[in-house]
């Protein structure tokens, strides 16, 4: 016969849980625009409807929280996260079996809902994670009876305060920026080595001397670089003369203001190319002041 919650041990919302979820709430809507732009972007360029695309990718990216939650996918995250996280052997979940159903019993929660796991650490510890996953370290398993409990226990409040939920919901939705870090990074990678491979060309050409502009392959990079950002910042002059609707004149700059003020009224897709041009400008910005920094040194 399963526990009954007793008076006062019914599963609760504490303050503290109600920050952190307010916490989540917030991470999720600025998570939501990361996916939106991207989205947005990814059925632009596939020739997708845009807005169709990008609804049902957010509406998706909402409902993946509940497979976070879920037994199996809560047991391989905290494999993920944790490394050294096992399944107890038969001896340790012996000894971790009677004390979590003497403390759920005190508390009125069920012990079968629980994933039990064991962590090759030396020091005591433990941890909840999700829902359902309730790791011990192995040390903490030579504790005495009581203190083994208390670790159990205080691990147990954690779960039915939903602190663990809020935990793992909150990293779920941080993971677009921890992607974007990493496309950020990654440009910045490939930045350093377009400049190192500039300032070999460099040495190989001989060098800057005298205050005279780079020449060369050199030179022809440098002008390559002035010249592309040039071009992608094109906008009065076809504006002026043949206005927007020249399929001929059309520029990076004109499609944008396109997009957003004439025939299509499309602030998202403008705003999607905005965010791109700039990104790309941004790269090529940075390997010319690069190049022409070590130049000048």
């Amino acid at each position: 016969m399963p526990p009954q919650p007793g008076p006062g041990r019914s599963r609760a919302v504490s303050g503290t849980s109600v920050g952190m979820f307010a916490i989540v709430v917030l991470i999720w809507l600025l998570s939501l625009v990361v996916v939106a732009v991207a989205a947005y972007g990814a059925a632009w360029l596939a020739g997708w409807e845009p807005v169709t695309v990008t609804i049902v990718a957010c509406a998706a990216w909402t409902a993946s929280a509940a497979l976070v939650v879920a037994r199996p996918v809560e047991a391989g995250l905290a494999r993920l996260l944790y490394r050294s996280l096992r399944r107890p052997r038969a001896a340790e979940l012996a000894r971790i079996a009677p004390a979590l159903e003497r403390v759920c019993r005190r508390a009125g929660a069920d012990p079968g809902r629980y994933l039990l796991r064991v962590e090759e650490q030396r020091q005591v510890n433990a941890f909840a994670l999700g829902g359902h996953v309730l790791a011990v370290t192995r040390t903490a398993l030579e504790l005495p009876d009581d203190l083994l409990e208390a670790v159990l226990a205080h691990e147990l409040g954690h779960h039915r305060h939903l602190h663990p939920v809020a935990i793992i919901l909150g990293w779920w939705y941080l993971l677009p920026f921890e992607a974007g870090d990493r496309l950020v990074r990654a440009i910045r990678r490939i930045t350093r080595w377009l400049a190192r491979s500039f300032g070999r060309l460099n040495d190989r050409s001989g060098g800057l001397a005298g205050g005279r502009g780079p020449d060369g392959a050199l030179g022809m990079l440098v002008l390559l670089l002035l010249q592309i950002i040039a071009t992608m910042q094109v906008f009065i002059e076809p504006y002026q003369l043949t206005g927007t609707s020249n399929p001929d004149t059309v520029t990076v700059m004109v499609l944008i203001y396109r997009y957003a003020f004439t025939v299509n009224q499309d602030f998202g897709m403008a705003a999607a190319m905005s965010v791109l041009l700039f990104i790309v400008l941004g790269a090529f910005s940075a390997a010319y002041l690069r190049l022409t920094r070590e130049a000048s040194d």
